[in-house]
């Protein structure tokens, strides 16, 4: 008997370590840009990690614009909530899937955006609140009949790019499209929620460009030696750009250094980080332009003008 009652004490000494270990909470910084696994981008001063397992009352909260890491082979940096709730205030990035197990609920709040380039997972039990904005690239998938839930008011700011499985149920509201009115239905899908033609088509041009461009395109700086922005002719010029991990085009005007004259010319060759200019003999204007993501995912540089001055014309010839 004795033996029986020192392991029951352990056992429940051991579940309230457990629960103790496990209760906590986190919050990422207001209006800060960062990475979720850095721990810089967290009041807590630590990451919550990319497989999250915290107490079944506790949260990870996103106030500011937070993003799960890419790999070098591609988007598959997933987030995993084994439990706890995940609350969207401002902006969530998830550079592949999102993985909500049994119990781990989430909420998107009426100014939040949650963007998953993979897909969204959710297991049994797990309650959804979306008065944001949600994307999904990838698919949607929800289990559990009768035992989670996916709120928000039609037409609804969700898109999901693949397809969508949820129970037959009436907790799934969006998803239950005989229910939805006409008025309240998205074109392609004749439903509360929208599919990839529809968000294509909706007023949220910045995100679509987001999300299409895989997070936006950085074009980097280009910069070049200040003693030689005015030059004479036939002078040689490097100009060093930034590498931001893209495709590259240098164009090149001689009328404008506007970046929306009509006037740019591709240089055809001209396709790398850096760019060298041979024997310049007239002013002329340059940029870069760097692509990433898929087609129309471009954004130029700066624009540098590189000055040519007269030649000087000798006044005479003169002999001792």
């Amino acid at each position: 008997m004795k033996t029986f009652y020192l392991y029951f004490l352990c056992l429940f000494c051991f579940s309230i370590l457990s629960n103790n270990i496990t209760a906590q909470s986190y919050a990422s910084k207001d209006r800060y840009i960062g990475n979720w696994q850095d721990d810089d981008s967290w009041e807590e001063g630590n990451s919550p990690g990319l497989s999250v397992s915290i107490g079944v009352y506790d949260e990870v909260t996103i106030n500011g614009n937070i993003a799960t890491d890419r790999n070098d082979t591609g988007n598959t940096t997933h987030l995993r909530m084994n439990s706890g709730n995940l609350v969207v205030v401002d902006t969530l990035i998830v550079n592949g899937n999102l993985i909500l197990e049994q119990d781990a609920n989430m909420s998107v709040a009426n100014a939040g955006v949650l963007i998953v380039y993979g897909n969204l997972e959710c297991k049994n039990k797990v309650d959804i609140v979306g008065d944001g904005k949600i994307v999904v690239k990838g698919s949607l998938t929800m289990t559990g009949k009768g035992q989670g839930s996916f709120i928000s008011d039609p037409p609804a700011l969700v898109f999901v790019g693949g397809t969508v499985k949820v129970p037959a149920d009436p907790n799934y509201t969006i998803f239950d499209c005989t229910e939805i009115p006409d008025s309240l239905q998205y074109t392609g899908t004749n439903c509360g929620y929208g599919n990839w033609n529809d968000f294509q088509n909706s007023d949220e041009d910045d995100l679509f460009e987001l999300v299409t461009c895989g997070g936006g395109v950085d074009p980097g700086s280009i910069n070049v030696d200040p003693s030689l922005l005015s030059v004479c002719s036939g002078t040689d010029i490097a100009i060093s750009g930034v590498d931001v991990g893209a495709t590259y085009q240098w164009y090149s005007n001689t009328v404008s250094s506007d970046i929306n004259d009509s006037n740019w010319n591709l240089i055809s060759s001209a396709t790398s980080v850096d760019f060298t200019v041979s024997n310049i003999d007239v002013t002329t204007s340059y940029f870069r332009e760097a692509q990433k993501g898929g087609a129309g995912c471009t954004s130029s540089s700066n624009v540098i003008t590189i000055t040519v001055q007269p030649t000087p014309t000798p006044i005479g010839v003169f002999h001792e």
